[in-house]
C-alpha cells in the first residue's frame, strides 16, 4: 500500500469519511441544479441511479433532464432556520461599563461586514442544519495607526468542508479536553499576475494552534503556483505535488496586552468531533422520492409519445422530408414487413405514484408535516404529539447553539472591551424562546396576571412571560411604558401599593 504524502493542507481521516453525507446533504438542500452537479459523472453512488451500471454518459444526461427534486427536505430546512429566528434573540450584558452601548454593538453591528446578529445567525443557523458542523472564529482587525478603542472583533463562519483538522489536548488546570489546533483550507482573491483588472483564486490553510507553552498562535501557508503548461501534470500528481509555503510569519493574537490559552474557536453544536447532519434521514427519503418521481416523468414520457410507420417503396431521401417534419418518431418498414406497438406502462405508473404517495407520508411522519397540511379531524394536540420528538430535537439543538453563543458573545465582550475582565462579564443569550417550557395559552395568561395583581411574582417576571407568549413585544422597555403611563391624561392615577397608601389596608 502506497502512504499517500501528507502536507498541512491534507485532512485528516475523520473528515474524509463524513465528507460524503456533507456533500450529500448540500445537493438536496441545494435544490435540483445542485443535485444535478453532485452527479456529474454516470455512477451508483450518484443521487439520481442510472437505470443500468452500463448505462453511457449521453443516456444518463438525457435521463437527468427528465429528473424532478421535490425539494421538501430543503423547505423544510428554511422553515427550521426561520422557526428559531422568528423571534429577536434574548440578550443581556452585565460586568461592563456600558452595557447598552456594548448590546446595541452585537445587535446592530456584529460581523466585519457590519451584519446584525440575526443575519448572522440566520447563516450559521443554515450551515448548521445542512451538515451539523460548522465554526465559529473570533477575530480581530489589523488596521494601522488606528486606535484600539475603536476597533472590534467579529465572528467568522466557517462551513464544514473548510474544517480539515483538528486536535484536543488535557487542560492540566482542571484535566478537561479542550481545542489545541484548528486547520482550516479556502480560497482566496490576490491580485492577477497579468492583469490589474483581475483578480485570481489562490488556495491558503490556516492553522490555529496553541504552541509548546500553550499560547494561541497563527500559521499562514499558501499553495504553490503552478505555471499554466504544468498544470495537467501537477493536477495529475495531487495530492502528493501539493507544495505549501509558509506564507508570512507566525502571529500572535494578543488580547489587553496579553496573549491567549485558548484558540477562540468554537464549533456551534458543542461537538468537536463531525456527527451525522441533522437531516440525514430526511435526506435519504427524498432521494428515493427523487429516484421515483425521475422513473415516473420517464415513463410518462415513453407512454405519451407515438412512433408512425410507413410501408412504402419511396426513397430514403422523401422519407427525411417526412421526418423532418417534427412529428413524432419514424419508421420505414418494406411493404411486407410487420411492426407491432408496445403496450404504455400504465401499471407501472399507477405503482409508482401509490409509492411516491407513501414516501411523502413517511416524510410527513417524520416532521415535515407543517409542509403538508391536512383537512382532517385531528387535533391540535395529537399534531403537536406526532412531531414531538422533532420538536424535543430542535429544542436540543436550541439549547446547544445558545450555550455555544454565550461563550462566543462574552470573549467578543471582553476582547472589545478595553480594561474588562472575563471573570466579571456575565453576557445572558437564548436563541428562541419558543422551546421555553412556560406555558402558553389565555388562561394561564390569566392566571399568570392575577398572580402578579396578588404580588405574588415580579413585575419582571409577569412582563418576562407576557413577552415570550408574544403578547409583549421583544424589544418592549418597561421603564418608557411606565413613563409613558404617567404622563397620558386619558388613564386613572396609578394604583399606589406602598405601606403608607390608603388603598391598602394595615393588617393587625
Amino acid at each position: 500500500m502506497i502512504k499517500t504524502a501528507r502536507t498541512p493542507g491534507t485532512p485528516v481521516p475523520a473528515y474524509d469519511k463524513v465528507k460524503p453525507l456533507w456533500s450529500r446533504s448540500r445537493a438536496v438542500l441545494g435544490g435540483l441544479k445542485a443535485a444535478r452537479e453532485h452527479d456529474r459523472v454516470v455512477s451508483t453512488d450518484n443521487l439520481l441511479l442510472p437505470f443500468s451500471p452500463r448505462m453511457s454518459q449521453e443516456q444518463y444526461s438525457f435521463l437527468q433532464a427528465e429528473s424532478e427534486l421535490p425539494g421538501l427536505v430543503a423547505q423544510y430546512a428554511k422553515v427550521v432556520v426561520g422557526g428559531l429566528l422568528r423571534k429577536r434573540p434574548q440578550l443581556s450584558i452585565e460586568g461592563v461599563p456600558s452595557p447598552e452601548d456594548t448590546v446595541d454593538w452585537l445587535r446592530r453591528n456584529l460581523t466585519a461586514e457590519g451584519a446584525s446578529l440575526v443575519s448572522f445567525l440566520d447563516n450559521v443557523l443554515y450551515e448548521e442544519v445542512s451538515t451539523s458542523r460548522v465554526g465559529v472564529w473570533v477575530d480581530y482587525p489589523e488596521v494601522a495607526g488606528e486606535e484600539e478603542t475603536n476597533l472590534k472583533p467579529y465572528p467568522l463562519v466557517w462551513p464544514a468542508e473548510s474544517i480539515i483538522n483538528w486536535q484536543t489536548s488535557v487542560d492540566v488546570t482542571d484535566r478537561r479536553h479542550k481545542l489545541s489546533r484548528v486547520v482550516l483550507r479556502f480560497y482566496q482573491e490576490v491580485p492577477a499576475d497579468d492583469s490589474d483588472l483581475h483578480t485570481d483564486f489562490t488556495e491558503y490553510v490556516k492553522d490555529l494552534h496553541l504552541d509548546e507553552a500553550g499560547l494561541y498562535c497563527i500559521n499562514t501557508y499558501k499553495l504553490s503556483r503552478t505555471p499554466t503548461e504544468e498544470k495537467k501534470e501537477a493536477r495529475a500528481r495531487l495530492p502528493e505535488g501539493e507544495v505549501w509555503e509558509l506564507d508570512g510569519e507566525s502571529v500572535y493574537p494578543m488580547v489587553h496586552g496579553e496573549r491567549l490559552t485558548f484558540i477562540p474557536f468554537w464549533f456551534l453544536n458543542g461537538a468537536i468531533e463531525p456527527i451525522e447532519p441533522i437531516l440525514s434521514p430526511l435526506v435519504d427519503r427524498e432521494v428515493a422520492l427523487y429516484n421515483k418521481m425521475t422513473r415516473r416523468n420517464h415513463l410518462l414520457y415513453t407512454a405519451s409519445t407515438f412512433t408512425p410507420v410507413i410501408h412504402s417503396t419511396m426513397s430514403e431521401d422523401d422519407f427525411q422530408k417526412i421526418v423532418s417534419g417534427g412529428l413524432g418518431s419514424w419508421i420505414l418498414l418494406h411493404p411486407d414487413d410487420k411492426v407491432s406497438a408496445l403496450e404504455t406502462p400504465t401499471a407501472a405508473l399507477s405503482s409508482l405514484d401509490t409509492s411516491i404517495d407513501h414516501t411523502v407520508n413517511e416524510l410527513a411522519k417524520m416532521g415535515i408535516r407543517m409542509l403538508a397540511p391536512e383537512s382532517g379531524l385531528q387535533s391540535g394536540v395529537a399534531l403537536e404529539i406526532r412531531n414531538s420528538a422533532q420538536t424535543t430535537q430542535l429544542g436540543t439543538l436550541n439549547v446547544k447553539i445558545s450555550e455555544t453563543m454565550k461563550e462566543v458573545l462574552e470573549f467578543m465582550v471582553w476582547w472589545g472591551t478595553p480594561g474588562s475582565s472575563p471573570d466579571t462579564i456575565d453576557v445572558t443569550f437564548n436563541l428562541s424562546m419558543d422551546f421555553n417550557p412556560t406555558p402558553l395559552g389565555e388562561g394561564w395568561m390569566r392566571m399568570i396576571t392575577e398572580w402578579y395583581q396578588e404580588r405574588l411574582i415580579s413585575r419582571s417576571t409577569w412582563i418576562e412571560i407576557a413577552r415570550q407568549n408574544d403578547i409583549l413585544p421583544d424589544d418592549y422597555n418597561d421603564d418608557t411604558a411606565r413613563v409613558e403611563l404617567d404622563e397620558d391624561v386619558f388613564l386613572p392615577p396609578p394604583f399606589d401599593y406602598s405601606p403608607t397608601s390608603e388603598a391598602v389596608p394595615d393588617v393587625e
